[in-house]
């Protein structure tokens, strides 16, 4: 029990745990915990480190401090904590008011960490020993450019730390998670590099995958295979976060588990969970101040309130997030994600081409960045450049096809080829957009519009009708008056489709 929380914990580490306890006033050394744990079998050092690792988080320790659990150098290992025996209850039950927890030990409310080892080689030949060096480190360097992650790496036991100057990277002992990989040389001249991440505290594996190529292949070849590996681990890391924060109790979420779900409730995509969501990053802002990426998203939350979801104007909604904005860019001034909410506010505004100044900047720096992206798509169609527009967004599109932002930037692509006169692709996208995303409000005025262009009568008024009845403050904030200056040029357009299907404003 950690205060009236019920711990889960695996069998063998809550062995490890009490037989420290109970030895607590001397040293155990290695060779008797295996042989009281695992009953003399032959185990690995890496099997007890983990689990002295999970007992030390079960109990709030770490390999930092080790307030509870000491590591003796080459000796062993001992309890040096303060205990007090207690007598069970009588009738042999628990205290009251105890809850399971349904998560993993909760680590710092400041994000995940992960440590990369040197990935082996099953035949150390020239070409796989280089192959190996070469993609581990480059993994490492791919890690460290998504801000939220810290990491550690380690190498033949030697600890080399990788961080960003914003995050200070972790002991690799205290790391959540640990990626490992290896390099195999075939006779044919080919390399096989598997990798894999395992979560630290249950020893799980969470992802794995195998590239082949050709040893003699280039860096290109090589840093598409390390480039592949850190999205698909990163992109695990962060479901199984996701998964870590809804099994927290409300009360217990540290600021980097209220910043998940406040994502995840923005990808619900309508009007109720952006209430959940700004929710959400309010906590996260109030849990840690410091926290740049809270302070970002909860201005992105406020944008989309405002102009997706109309719940106030766009002028307040704009309001309440450029201080938000420029207190993320001041905490963290290399993260790429504020300067792109701070192009976003610009084309929010109206300010068209400071939008795409602020976009073609994050993006000279991190040509990947999909927030910069969208934006810069948006505002290219608003000045009407829009097939650089429409090539933009998919560039978006392709990168972050799960984003809580894609039925906009959908519907932005539907808008271009509507102003270009291609009604029956705007017609298409529209309806793929509503129907992938039907509690999102801004596909629909389009759908109806090109639907008046092509004479289809009965659609543009069922699709105008659902926008009026289902969402009407954005019906009225984007058909019944006129909009907010950012979308202003396409208002006439917009009324010309619904007019020719002889719709009533």
């Amino acid at each position: 029990m950690r205060g009236p929380n019920l711990v889960v914990l695996a069998p063998q580490v809550f062995d490890l745990l009490v037989y420290l306890i109970r030895h607590r006033e001397r040293m155990v050394s290695k060779d008797e915990l295996i042989n009281a744990i695992w009953g003399g079998r032959a185990v690995s050092d890496a099997a007890l480190t983990t689990r002295v690792y999970v007992a030390r988080t079960a109990i709030g320790d770490s390999g930092r401090k080790q307030k509870y659990i000491k590591t003796l150098a080459r000796r062993g290992v001992r309890f040096v904590g303060q205990v007090e025996e207690i007598r069970a209850s009588p009738n042999g039950r628990s205290p009251t008011g105890l809850v399971a927890s349904r998560g993993s030990p909760r680590g710092e409310t400041d994000g995940p960490s992960i440590c990369v080892f040197a990935f082996t080689h099953t035949y150390p030949d020239r070409g796989s020993v280089a192959l190996g060096e070469l993609v581990s480190e480059q993994v490492r360097i791919e890690l460290t450019r998504r801000r939220w992650l810290k990491v550690a790496a380690a190498v033949e036991g030697e600890q080399n730390f990788v961080g960003t100057p914003a995050i200070t990277a972790p002991r690799a002992q205290d790391c959540r998670y640990r990626l490992r990989g290896s390099v195999n040389h075939h006779i044919s001249g080919r390399c096989r590099v598997s990798a894999e991440v395992v979560e630290t505290w249950s020893g799980v594996d969470i992802w794995g995958e195998r590239y082949d190529t050709s040893c003699a292949d280039g860096l290109r070849s090589q840093r598409l295979i390390a480039d592949a590996i850190a999205r698909g681990a990163a992109a695990e890391i962060l479901a199984r976060e996701l998964s870590r924060a809804l099994g927290t109790k409300p009360d217990d979420l540290g600021a980097w588990e209220a910043y998940q779900l406040g994502i995840w409730h923005m990808s619900g995509c309508n009007s109720n969970t952006i209430d959940a969501a700004q929710h959400l990053f309010q906590q996260s802002v109030d849990l840690d101040p410091h926290f740049s990426s809270a302070h970002s998203a909860l201005a992105w939350a406020h944008m989309m309130a405002a102009s997706i979801y109309s719940k106030v104007t766009v002028a307040a909604g704009c309001e309440l997030a450029r201080p938000l904005v420029m207190r993320a860019i001041a905490l963290d001034d290399a993260d790429p994600e504020p300067r792109a909410r701070l192009a976003l506010l610009s084309f929010l505004n109206g300010d068209v081409e400071s939008a795409i100044e602020g976009a073609e900047t994050v993006l000279s720096v991190k040509p990947d960045c999909a927030s910069a992206l969208g934006v810069r798509g948006a505002a290219y169609i608003a000045a009407g450049r829009r097939a650089q527009g429409r090539n933009s967004i998919r560039m978006f599109l392709r990168l972050s096809p799960n984003d809580p932002v894609r039925p906009v930037r959908l519907t932005q692509l539907a808008t271009s080829h509507y102003l270009d006169g291609d009604y029956e692709e705007a017609a298409r996208i529209a309806k793929h957009t509503t129907q992938r995303f039907p509690q999102h409000p801004y596909a629909y005025r389009w759908l109806a519009a090109a639907q008046g262009q092509l004479g289809r009568v009965e659609e543009a008024s069922a699709a105008l009708e659902a926008l009026r009845t289902r969402w009407p403050n954005s019906f009225e904030m984007y058909v019944a008056r006129q909009p907010p200056s950012y979308c202003i040029g396409e208002f006439k357009p917009m009324l010309a489709g619904l007019q020719k299907a002889h719709l009533s404003i």
